[in-house]
């Protein structure tokens, strides 16, 4: 599941899509553009353990900053893996999430 909130007064946007999800555990990325530096993307994978003490907390699990050009090559190369893979038999995810390794 994705979702993208864009604001009404040119703000960037953001993007979060969850990785992994089970009954106990959700990772999810975020990317958005900052702000100052428009060609520049902030990439946050996060966990979040849902049997914790505190169930909402999300912990970053690694984050990066990204040129647009970059980033570019990201999407190409995700699509290139979807594509190899497409003929190989892939383990089936019953929670339809791409979990990245």
């Amino acid at each position: 599941m994705s979702t993208i909130q864009a604001d009404p007064e040119d703000r960037p946007i953001t993007i979060e899509c969850v990785l992994t999800s089970n009954r106990h555990y959700i990772e999810t990325l975020t990317v958005r553009q900052i702000t100052a530096q428009p060609w520049l993307f902030e990439m946050v994978i996060h966990s979040q353990l849902l049997k914790s003490r505190d169930p909402h907390l999300k912990r970053v699990k690694a984050q990066l900053f990204v040129e647009r050009a970059a980033l570019g090559l990201v999407a190409s190369s995700i699509a290139q893996a979807m594509d190899a893979s497409a003929t190989k038999a892939v383990p089936h995810n019953p929670c339809g999430a791409l979990s990245l390794h």
